[in-house]
């Protein structure tokens, strides 16, 4: 259980900005003001200069200080009075008495009346200590009328509080501490109720569903970590960082796939700005009969020899796709082509073919994915 601490003529000023949400602040000179710990805390009041005037008060509960940076909760008295809000370096930040921490000092409310005759906090605790409760202030059992709730605080070596029991009043309690020194550590030192439920060890039936009840993250980054048992380590628990995977499997897979040398087989693959060096276009060298279906799947030169008037086939108009049609006339010649109406000619005029026999024309075809846009290359070769 913590207490507020208190320090003389404490104050300094914000050596940084802060927001209305921020909960670290960084103070000037921290060196006048408490250190809490194991649960202790102190008010500091923040405020603005307006000429002389103090303005935009806050009171925020100091529950950590490291030097000159501060941890703190916002708005934490008078919140409606004093809201969160920005402050900027220079700002005021003063150990200020409160109406909450006078309040929380004067409350005398659990006892007895006619006792305590102190003014202050700890005269009080002195004469309590000091003197024993009047027996008209008791109850035939021996304890304090009126006292309704209480509570017995523990103290280590330390002086700090590790433990409590507490009474709310809600029923009738008997609290009863064996007449002997040493550890209360068992139920059977304590008679009274005992509430919680105490699950034992873990076991993998248990930690299987503290698993399946977690919240599921997508994607994991590489500051992520899961645990494992480390069987070269007598089997004990560690964690493994998803960085440390991703590693580890490239490693071993490096170990099944090597990078691409000799024939490869690229299907449906995009390959962006590559530099390709002494590349060969897969060729198709055909003769066409009369009707030709025009393949260009894997091969996008074609080489067809007309050996009949000749009606082809086009592939599939789409975007981007585009081959080179060698065409020559067989040893009769005059042979002639028919081509689908998706091709597209420039000035909407097919080119007369050479009729020679054995000579070779020389077509290139692009698709704008709905038309085949096709040029002469050349004519009459060989």
């Amino acid at each position: 259980m913590g207490v507020q601490l208190y320090a003389n003529n404490a104050a300094t000023t914000l050596a940084a900005p802060c927001s209305a949400v921020a909960t670290e602040m960084t103070l000037t000179d921290g060196s006048n003001f408490p250190n809490p710990s194991g649960g202790d805390w102190f008010l500091l009041t923040l405020y603005q200069l307006s000429g002389a005037q103090e303005i935009n008060f806050e009171i925020v509960k100091v529950t950590a200080r490291v030097a000159n940076v501060i941890t703190v909760v916002r708005a934490f008295e008078d919140a409606t009075r004093f809201p969160a809000r920005s402050y900027t370096t220079g700002d005021f930040a003063e150990l200020r008495r409160t109406a909450g921490s006078l309040g929380l000092a004067s409350q005398t409310a659990n006892v007895p009346a006619g006792n305590i005759v102190a003014t202050d906090v700890q005269a009080a605790i002195t004469e309590l200590d000091n003197e024993k409760i009047a027996v008209a202030t008791k109850d035939a059992s021996g304890g304090v009328v009126g006292l309704t709730t209480w509570k017995i605080n523990f103290r280590n070596a330390a002086n700090t509080f590790t433990s409590w029991f507490v009474n709310a009043a809600t029923a009738a309690r008997t609290y009863t501490f064996p007449d002997k020194d040493g550890t209360v550590a068992m139920l059977s030192d304590i008679t009274g109720t005992n509430s919680g439920t105490n699950t034992g060890d873990e076991t993998v039936t248990t930690v299987g569903a503290l698993i399946n009840g977690a919240t599921a993250k997508a994607t994991p980054v590489d500051a992520d970590f899961v645990g494992l048992m480390d069987s070269a380590a007598s089997n004990v628990l560690k964690k493994l960082s998803w960085a440390n995977v991703k590693a580890t499997l490239k490693t071993y897979f490096d170990t099944l796939y090597s990078t691409a040398t000799g024939v490869e087989t690229l299907t449906n693959k995009t390959l962006t700005t590559p530099v390709v060096n002494g590349y060969t276009e897969g060729a198709n060298v055909a003769n066409t009969g009369t009707a030709y279906t025009i393949n260009i799947t894997e091969d996008t030169v074609q080489i067809l020899t007309l050996t009949g008037n000749c009606t082809y086939t086009f592939p599939a108009a789409a975007v981007g796709k585009s081959f080179l049609l060698v065409q020559k006339q067989d040893a009769t010649g005059s042979r002639t082509a028919t081509w689908p109406a998706a091709v597209k000619w420039p000035s909407s005029t097919a080119p007369t073919l050479t009729s020679t026999a054995n000579k070779a024309d020389v077509f290139a075809f692009t698709s704008d994915g709905t038309n085949w846009y096709g040029r002469t290359i050349g004519s009459a070769y060989l």
